[in-house]
């Protein structure tokens, strides 16, 4: 039996603070069958075989593989569209894996919880087995994790956040696999597109315009703006911003605005940006 300690999550050999984790492995598989025949001939596949990987984890500033992973992707720019696939070790359980998905979540006084899910089109190798040992995580600690209360607007280096109360990011990729015969795993696999998805809840309200409206416009009240800026509990004690997590909105536009009422509560605002790639 093997207990939750005893086990890692590493993405390209880096370790990451897992809170769960899971791993999907799947053939399509189906029966055949046969006018003049009651039931099956037999079982075989009928399309590629394909895996999937999801975890949640908090965040380590300094040490944040898959929000590495998502900069690339969002930068990627290849004639031929063809990307380089990512190691995942689950347990003793390993493969070459796509990011699919990515996101956090910002509250106010808590961590701010990160997850992310991979595909893959590959056969994995290994067995669930004890941790090794060889993957270290940041003996700093907890100075290191990303919180709510350490999460700004920036503006050209000012750090604000008058009424904001939650921030969620989310990002999404799209593959397509190329296959050949004589093959059961893809030549290549290609990247097609993805999108980020922002949201912000703060007390104003921004009506999205028919041609869209900048989310910079919206956030920050001014045109240059940088983005979201995020800190661990080192930036609160000691005013240490070595480490931190940036995302950039340039680009970005107001897609929706909700407004909600409660009972003892007060009127709170999400604003939903949305950019393409």
């Amino acid at each position: 039996m093997l207990f939750f300690d005893q086990t890692d999550v590493t993405v390209n050999g880096t370790g990451i603070l897992a809170q769960s984790a899971s791993l999907d492995i799947s053939s399509n598989v189906q029966p055949f069958k046969s006018v003049g025949k009651r039931g099956i001939i037999n079982q075989g596949p009928v399309g590629p075989k394909q895996n999937s990987a999801q975890a949640s984890y908090l965040i380590e500033l300094d040490n944040e593989p898959n929000y590495q992973i998502v900069g690339s992707l969002r930068n990627f720019n290849s004639t031929t569209q063809e990307v380089d696939p990512v190691t995942l070790n689950f347990g003793g359980v390993s493969g070459l894996f796509y990011l699919q998905s990515y996101s956090l979540q910002a509250q106010p006084n808590s961590p701010i919880q990160a997850s992310v899910s991979y595909v893959g089109f590959n056969q994995t190798s290994g067995q669930v087995k004890e941790k090794s040992g060889t993957v270290t995580y940041n003996a700093s600690s907890g100075s290191g994790i990303a919180f709510g209360f350490s999460a700004y607007l920036t503006t050209t280096g000012t750090y604000s956040a008058p009424g904001d109360f939650a921030f969620s990011y989310d990002f999404s990729a799209a593959y397509t696999p190329v296959y050949r015969l004589g093959s059961t795993e893809p030549l290549v696999v290609k990247l097609m597109g993805g999108a980020e998805t922002m949201s912000v809840t703060r007390t104003g309200i921004h009506d999205p315009s028919f041609s869209g409206v900048k989310a910079s416009d919206v956030l920050f009240d001014m045109n240059g703006s940088t983005g979201i800026q995020i800190f661990g509990l080192k930036f609160l004690c000691d005013n240490d911003t070595s480490e931190s997590l940036n995302i950039n909105i340039s680009g970005a536009v107001v897609n929706t605005t909700s407004v909600s009422y409660g009972v003892g509560q007060i009127a709170l605002t999400e604003t939903t940006f949305n950019k393409y790639f």
